[in-house]
């Protein structure tokens, strides 16, 4: 189910007297088998779609191979390096660098040592035969840097912290990770060149630090002082108010991946209530902060605290919940149900449970709305919204799903390759991945909202596709042909029709537009945008570098092609008629200075800021020092927005040109938010969306921060620019004007 971490089965059987065995319970998909024990063996890698006999198994002797880890300078050996194997294993070279490996699932190994840079290197074969002729692997000297972090009392170790590094690329930033020991000590190996580091730990703010090295430096930053910070302390208690002990307090700080992936970075300060209940949390960012709380006995809970100014919050009891029993029926006999407190589609909220027989129950699931969602052999087939806000409940989630089948055909014959079907919901949310593991067992957690579908459905020599379970709705769909080249994508809705089937054929005309994108030297690249005006559609090259523009009516266009920070000139193409083919040669040329957006704060500050240009998707850039510079992605549209969170304070925009903005960037003064809305009213479940200047859903903008979608009766949304403000709750609309230095106070009425 999207947004589930996958987890790897590891089963394990003994072979009878007559040498055969039965291994049950895998899961579809990628299955690696070995033997274990004696001088001989068997390994082999496959896709497990059935229960399957593997007949006769013969065991024959490991490939081995023999390895030298040294320094690629200096050619000495590097003693206990990591070398870790396809199928997961880890070896540790002797003191001689020296180390014998198997490589059963590939010949591919990853080096780890300490001052090294880790590489991945591929074994030849027959390649190290013996240890007294090892293969030479050599290491590429980091430039390493340490030091001790501690509180901003210059003496208390920045305790249990973490550690993050980035460097500016063509293409964003590259970043490595780390953590902060007991006892404050840090250390982390880099590439050589400039980094900025930022330290922070439960006990002790964010400090930021610009470092620059050569290969195999150590840079010992000495002890590192935190600077002061706001902080938070508490009591968690239960719902008889008396102190919960060991229940875990979190707070995800601000990131431009945003919340979820702030969490899976590690981006989080936690802590863990004492004997009475009681927590201290250091480092919150000015402004509002999101706390959660969990433990194994309670439903988890989130709570805002807000700091206007470095000092002390005082959040006071804290008191959690047992939460509500969720029991969900279907006609789905066997499957998993997730839970989705919330709708707001975040990892770490997600409840799961199976579905046997036709029922699953959840149990402290957190009180408000949530979705259902019911998914057999990874593909969910029934989703619903519940409403009901408190107590226990009943869900009935019956299968929705349709079949869909269709041909694709391009320019009158079957089309090859697969198609790529996204669902519409929540495609403001941020979505990405993080890998972890190597070689057979490396896997790629999709951390996407809840809702997020993808699906693919790959074509037939025919042209024809076949997708089992579609959930009805609005659905994303784009043709990736086999040079990895891609069409346009198209807006398709499936209708309701529960267990029926839908057929949708997908015609793509003839080539009109076809060319390759080349760099400065004359070679083609892959994956390249090439943008199509005045459609403001694109494409994508493939390994040779060629695209294609299907279906054009007659006319004038503009093609551009953009890669990384390299972009082409414009150039311009005219169809005569429908049946006119055109071919053009787009090269790539350094350009970046068009295509880089200059933020500017007066007075400085420290926030983050969105940017969102017409129908494309936000990018959101840091601000330090009261300047943030964000790298503007295809297809560039005539007009830009910016919203802002600065030191607690929001600057929202409307609309602007945006070759003027890339000219002469963008100022503001965050100081002139000084406005606020207090939600009053009788204690209610009512969600108010608050939408501001420029069109700005501030729920949605909050996210980001780890907060709600909705406000709630009782809080006060404070530092807001002057404006108008509309607020929607229930059926209600309520449109209200802040003024500079004023409170204006809304009655939210059930």
């Amino acid at each position: 189910m999207p947004g589930v971490i996958p987890v790897m089965q590891q089963l394990a059987g003994v072979s009878g007297p007559d040498g055969r065995f039965l291994l049950g319970g895998f899961s579809k998909g990628a299955v690696s088998l070995q033997t274990d024990g004696g001088d001989l063996e068997f390994s082999r890698r496959f896709d497990l779609e059935d229960s399957v006999d593997l007949g006769p198994i013969v065991l024959v002797a490991p490939d081995i191979a023999w390895i030298r880890v040294v320094d690629a300078t200096r050619g000495t050996a590097i003693p206990g390096a990591a070398v870790r194997l396809g199928d997961g294993e880890r070896v540790t070279a002797d003191e001689d660098g020296i180390a014998r490996v198997s490589p059963r699932f590939g010949r591919s190994v990853m080096i780890f040592a300490k001052g090294y840079l880790h590489a991945q290197f591929e074994i030849a074969e027959g390649a190290g035969r013996t240890a007294e002729q090892p293969l030479l692997l050599g290491l590429e000297p980091a430039f390493t840097v340490e030091g001790v972090y501690v509180a901003a009392d210059g003496q208390t170790p920045a305790a249990g912290g973490s550690l993050e590094a980035s460097r500016p690329m063509a293409n964003g930033s590259a970043r490595r990770f780390g953590s902060v020991a007991a006892d404050g000590s840090f250390s982390i190996d880099l590439e050589p060149g400039a980094h900025t580091l930022e330290l922070s730990a439960a006990n002790a703010g964010r400090r930021s630090l610009e470092v620059s090295g050569s290969p195999g430096e150590v840079r010992d930053l000495g002890i590192v002082v935190a600077p002061a910070s706001a902080w938070v302390s508490g009591t968690v208690v239960d719902p008889d108010y008396a102190p919960v002990a060991g229940a875990s307090v979190s707070y995800a700080r601000p990131s431009e991946f945003g919340q979820m992936f702030a969490r899976a970075l590690g981006r989080v300060a936690t802590v863990t209530t004492d004997v009475d209940g009681r927590f201290e949390l250091h480092g919150l960012e000015l402004g509002t902060a999101t706390l959660r709380v969990e433990t194994e006995e309670y439903a988890p809970l989130e709570f805002e605290v807000e700091a206007l100014v470095i000092e002390w919050v005082d959040a006071g009891f804290v008191e959690l919940s047992r939460g509500r029993r969720v029991t969900v029926r279907s006609d789905v006999g066997r499957g998993v149900v997730g839970l989705d407190p919330g709708g707001k589609g975040q990892p770490q909220d997600l409840i799961s449970a199976d579905l046997v027989d036709g029922e699953a129950i959840l149990d402290l699931v957190p009180e408000g709305p949530f979705v259902v969602r019911v998914s057999t052999e990874g593909v969910t087939v029934c989703e619903k919204d519940v409403e009901d806000a408190t107590g226990d409940a009943a869900v009935t989630c019956d299968r929705s799903a349709m079949t869909v089948t269709g041909r694709v055909t391009s320019a009158g014959q079957p089309a090859a390759g697969y198609l790529s079907w996204w669902a519409k919901t929540n495609r403001n949310s941020v979505s990405g991945g993080i890998t972890t593991g190597f070689g057979a067992h490396g896997r790629t957690s999709a951390l996407v909202p809840t809702g997020w579908q993808e699906l693919r459905a790959d074509l037939d020599q025919d042209g024809r596709y076949f997708l089992g379970a579609v959930l009805p709705g609005d659905w994303e769909v784009s043709l990736n042909m086999p040079d990895g080249a891609r069409q346009e994508s198209r807006d398709v809705t499936v209708p309701e029709g529960p267990g029926e089937e839908f057929t949708l054929n997908f015609d793509y005309g003839g080539v009109s537009i076809e060319g390759v994108v080349t760099d400065s030297a004359g070679a083609p690249v892959n994956h390249a945008t090439v943008d199509l005006f005045p459609q403001r559609s694109w494409v994508a090259s493939g390994p040779d570098g060629r695209f294609q523009v299907r279906d054009l009516a007659p006319g004038t266009y503009q093609l551009r092609a953009r890669f990384q920070h390299d972009r082409s000139d414009l150039v311009d193409v005219e169809l005569r008629d429908y049946n006119d083919r055109q071919t053009v040669h787009l090269e790539l040329r350094d350009d970046p200075p068009n295509d880089e957006l200059l933020i500017r704060l007066a007075g400085g500050g420290s926030g983050f800021c969105f940017v969102e240009m017409e129908g494309s998707y936000q990018q959101v850039p840091r601000i330090d020092g009261g300047s943030a510079t964000v790298k503007l992605m295809p297809p560039l549209t005539d007009r830009v927005r910016v919203a802002c969170q600065a030191d607690g304070r929001w600057i929202l925009t409307g609309w602007q040109d945006l070759e003027r903005a890339l000219e002469r960037g963008v100022d503001f003064d965050p100081f002139e938010s000084d406005s606020s809305i207090v939600l009053e009213g009788d204690p209610s479940t009512a969600a108010v969306q608050v939408t501001g200047p420029g069109g700005w859903d501030l729920g949605k903008l909050r996210l980001w921060f780890g907060g709600g979608t909705a406000y709630s009766v009782g809080e006060t949304i404070s530092n807001l620019p002057e404006g108008e403000y509309s607020l929607r709750w229930g059926n209600q609309v309520r449109t209200v004007w802040t003024e500079r230095r004023r409170a204006v106070e809304v009655e939210i009425e059930n």
